[in-house]
């Protein structure tokens, strides 16, 4: 078991909790990560990118003139891809542009990522994250009490609608929940905010 420190609302230490090494203390593979990645971002294509083939554009069934003695090149169809308005050559169709990726080796990637946190002492476990109101405001002045520099994601263990509309007017700030964590996210932020609860849930899921 490894040992991560707590903090109250206040940003002051509260005490520490100990967690799986399997989360926060593995074996860190930047090859893993590297290809979670490559999975994640490919998987955001929606692949509906269409253009019109030669047989799929409309018109362009008549000769535009004949072949020979006009004195111009010659040509077969309005819709020649050398033409305005015509086909695309070797354009884009819809595909699937998905990748498959076992459990292990993204469960693996996660915990690279959680244990990059811990080791530079981006990761703050808070004893719990409950507003009273869904205001800005209140949120901001939690996350000041950390010190925080960078971009911030938390991670709430369920959804809390006060932290989620506090957070949306923060640019540097995304609050989520452990059911959608990813590798993205991970590596995009420079601090990860999650508490005693979240940490539980993660264990669950991950280690």
């Amino acid at each position: 078991m490894s040992t991560v420190n707590t903090f109250d609302s206040t940003g002051k230490k509260s005490g520490t909790l100990e967690v799986k090494d399997e989360l926060v203390n593995a074996e860190i593979s930047l090859h893993t990560v590297r290809e979670a990645l490559t999975q994640y971002l490919a998987n955001q294509h929606q692949g509906t990118a269409s253009t019109k083939t030669r047989g799929q554009a409309r018109g362009g069934g008549r000769k535009p003139w004949r072949q020979k003695g006009t004195g111009r090149a010659r040509a077969g169809s309005i819709r020649s891809p050398l033409w305005r308005g015509g086909a695309v050559t070797f354009g884009p169709q819809p595909r699937d542009y998905r990748l498959k990726m076992n459990k292990r080796k993204k469960r693996q990637a996660l915990c690279s990522a959680l244990t990059a946190f811990r080791t530079d002492n981006k990761l703050f476990v808070l004893e719990s994250l409950e507003l009273k109101e869904p205001k800005t405001k209140l949120l901001l002045e939690t996350l000041d009490q950390l010190k925080l520099e960078g971009k911030t994601l938390i991670l709430l263990d369920s959804v809390k609608r006060n932290v989620v509309l506090a957070g949306r007017n923060l640019p540097n700030v995304k609050v989520s929940v452990v059911e959608n964590i990813n590798i993205f996210d991970l590596l995009y932020h420079d601090n990860l905010v999650t508490t005693k609860q979240g940490i539980k849930k993660l264990e669950e899921s991950l280690a």
